[in-house]
């Protein structure tokens, strides 16, 4: 169907409250499909897109010949780079099985040839020789050799033809084929000695064939699983920085339609000067007619002619969705994820994958399909935590999707009545929500712009089975790249055994913790990071009961309802989380309303008031969080203001040690402020007048039966003030007045108690 009649359809069941109500995806597709629009209808919508794209995909010989003639009069009017677009067009809509198809390919050689593109021009010959083996292609291709200085390749070829084994299914057929090609390998001889001074060259070595791997694990890691982080992976043993850990070939990758005529639709890798194109329809382009023919019996012969609509009309998910049960066969996948049912796990997948499936896909058995398949369905899909609208726009998709599926395959068949449609589409719908969990995006900057990463092009969306386990951290200690299709994850920095792995989802360090939550809300989880933990702690927070961890407010709240007033450090529910936020705000609002009080009047009933808000402030925040640390120093101003009325010498200390808890160890800079100063001051005089000093370890005001341990308690806070100050002076050690003060400060406090 098109983006209006699909958003049609979602707006119209995002709008209905019985919808909304709905609480499992079978019942929100039974609506649909009952409600909103019957599957006979759908089916309809979805085979006109369909003829639509079949015809606007398809193959044609007038098309062909028109480009061919525009590229044989670019050519003779030396526009060479026209001439070998239009070769390229005239190509596309050619199939390989048509003649024409290697004479638009020989036509190519000799563009490159008025190129000088020689590594273009071997190509074109390949292709034309392996389509159509004759004579005057293999001199295409030896010459091609030649001018590559690849002479010693070349001969080695001519002798092979000459000789009596032939190349391949390819003999000569007569004694005169083979006086030329004697006398070409002559002519090669002597352009050698005169290229290379009677030395021959040879042609560079190729790399050999890489194995085939579903991906390749180092031993210095392993998969574990925890309650609380689920499967992740730790390090075995201390690794290095710079070192690969796991290289891995994506379970599915759709290539962005931009990419399309850039990148083989089935290795992945970059075209450059290769350019194979679909037998039948005019949409991917390949490397050879070997990737063509991997990717067509793989995945392609399936949405031939659609790809584009399923790319362009569907979102990503479903594209991937489309094509995974389409290689699976959608029968097939369905009946081993209802089998499976969650009873298989990571330790299984890579117990079996060492078997039989490290294989090219080609090559798979059902059952080795099967296995992959089952590993894909395991991953996270937070089916549950979708809301209004998602439900409706992820029905409406899945339900595409399936009708889609069924006019390739026509798995109703086999399979007819409305239940099983409608628990196939919640299938579909589930792995949709899987994908886009579970997805690597593939990024390369543009060739103009390789330093600014704003301009970076999407090529591809990814699913890793072993890559997807590997959790978030905004300070990650394994980065990840692209190197023609492979995905590779290599080290940061050194790890320690026992740390575990991890990598970006995206948010990193240059973003505001508000922005990495924001952005992590994707993915319905809280990062717990140390760079998280203490950007959650500086913010607005209450005090974890269970292990002093932040329980965040105020910033963005997680889509995953149940995080919302849980502890990020250990997850933990915070009890009555809405009435301490209140209650915490209202505490913050009275001690400001005190603070302003206190300029103009001073009472015995304002500072117990401000001594209860204090205690609260410790009881209920963070002494990191900054609001907090702003409430804290005005009411030390309270106190301050009305010293006067302190009379009671244990009170003042122990208002000075609960100041002392309420404050973080370093001070925010921009609220050092001289206030902020003379308030430390007050407190640290307050301490003082207790304690002993530290420099001459005599008792300023000597008390016999003091207690010693509670005299350490008021000595500890001191010092902690005492740091508190000297942090201060390093933190505004440029601004030379600000520091005078404080060191002024500190003498001051110190020579008032001698």
């Amino acid at each position: 169907m098109n983006s209006s009649t699909r958003y049609e359809l979602v707006s119209r069941l995002n709008g209905d409250p019985v919808f909304g109500a709905l609480k499992s995806n079978s019942e929100r597709i039974a609506y649909l499909l009952e409600k909103a629009i019957s599957f006979e209808q759908l089916k309809e919508l979805v085979r006109k897109n369909f003829s639509k794209a079949w015809d606007s995909s398809r193959k044609s010989s007038l098309l062909a010949n028109r480009y061919y003639q525009e590229a044989d009069t670019c050519f003779k009017t030396e526009r060479l780079d026209a001439a070998l677009a239009a070769v390229h067009k005239a190509i596309l809509h050619t199939s390989p099985q048509e003649t024409a198809f290697v004479r638009l390919f020989a036509h190519k050689w000799r563009i490159h040839f008025h190129l000088k593109d020689y590594q273009a021009m071997l190509y074109s010959a390949e292709v034309c020789f392996d389509l159509q083996p004759c004579v005057k292609y293999l001199l295409l291709k030896v010459h091609s050799m030649a001018l590559l200085h690849q002479f010693s390749s070349a001969i080695e070829l001519i002798d092979q033809v000459i000789g009596s084994q032939g190349l391949g299914e390819f003999t000569l057929k007569s004694k005169s084929q083979k006086a030329k090609l004697a006398d070409f390998k002559r002519e090669i001889l002597e352009l050698s000695k005169r290229k290379n001074d009677g030395s021959m060259s040879v042609a560079p070595l190729q790399k050999s064939a890489e194995p085939y791997f579903s991906h390749q694990l180092a031993s210095s890691v392993k998969i574990v699983n925890s309650p609380v982080v689920g499967r992740h992976f730790v390090a075995t043993q201390s690794i290095p920085k710079n070192v690969v850990i796991l290289r891995e070939r994506p379970y599915s990758l759709v290539l962005e339609l931009d990419y399309w005529k850039t990148k083989c639709a089935n290795c992945n890798h970059n075209l450059g000067h290769k350019f194979f194109p679909c037998a039948y329809c005019t949409e991917p382009i390949f490397c050879n007619r070997a990737c063509f023919q991997a990717a067509y019996q793989v995945y392609h012969r399936f949405e031939c002619g659609l790809a584009s609509l399923a790319r362009s009309q569907m979102t990503m998910s479903a594209a991937h969705v489309f094509r995974i049960f389409s290689r699976m066969g959608p029968l097939e996948a369905f009946d081993v994820e209802e089998e499976t049912n969650g009873a298989y796990s990571i330790d299984q997948y890579l117990a079996e994958f060492g078997e039989d499936v490290d294989v090219p896909e080609e090559q798979w058995t059902p059952a080795q399909k099967a296995k992959k398949y089952r590993m894909s369905s395991i991953l996270w899909h937070h089916d549950e935590k979708h809301n209004g609208y998602y439900n409706a726009q992820h029905c409406v998709v899945a339900v595409e999707v399936a009708v889609l599926l069924d006019l390739i395959h026509h798995f109703r068949s086999r399979r007819p009545g409305r239940d099983f449609l409608v628990a196939f589409a919640s299938r579909v719908l589930v792995n949709m929500r899987r994908i886009t969990f579970n997805v690597f995006g593939w990024h390369e900057y543009r060739e103009s712009a390789e330093d600014d990463w704003s301009t970076r092009g999407h090529v591809a969306n990814c699913q890793c089975l072993v890559g997807s386990l590997i959790n978030h951290s905004c300070e990650c200690n394994v980065s990840w790249g692209w190197t023609d299709g492979m995905i590779t994850f290599t080290t940061k920095r050194a790890i320690a055994a026992g740390e575990q792995i991890t990598i970006t989802y995206g948010p990193g360090k240059g973003m505001t913790h508000y922005k990495r939550q924001e952005r992590l809300n994707y993915y319905f989880f809280a990062c717990n990071c140390n760079l998280c933990l203490k950007d959650a702690k500086m913010g607005n927070n209450l005090r974890c009961r269970q292990c002093d961890g932040p329980v965040v407010f105020g910033s963005a709240q997680n889509k995953e309802p149940q995080l919302n007033g849980k502890c990020i450090s250990c997850f933990e529910k915070y009890e009555n989380f809405e009435e301490a936020v209140k209650r915490l705000t209202e505490v913050k609002k009275t001690i400001s309303d005190l603070a302003n009080l206190t300029t103009v009047f001073q009472s015995e009933n304002i500072l117990k008031a401000a001594a209860k808000l204090l205690a609260d402030l410790v009881d209920l925040s963070l002494p990191e969080s900054e609001p907090i640390c702003r409430s804290v120093l005005l009411s030390s101003v309270i106190f301050e203001q009305s010293s006067h009325l302190l009379t009671d010498d244990a009170q003042k200390l122990e208002l000075a040690l609960l100041f002392d808890r309420a404050l973080p160890r370093s001070i925010p800079k921009h609220l050092l402020g001289e206030k902020c100063l003379r308030s430390l001051k007050f407190w640290l005089t307050v301490l003082l007048k207790k304690t002993v000093h530290h420099s001459v370890g005599v008792a300023v005001e000597k008390e016999e039966e003091e207690d010693r341990e509670q005299l350490n308690r008021y000595w500890e806070a001191a010092s902690k003030l005492k740091r508190r100050f000297l942090n201060a002076v390093e933190t505004v050690n440029k601004d030379s007045m600000t520091a005078d003060i404080v060191k002024q400060l500190v003498s001051d406090a110190y020579l008032s108690v001698q």
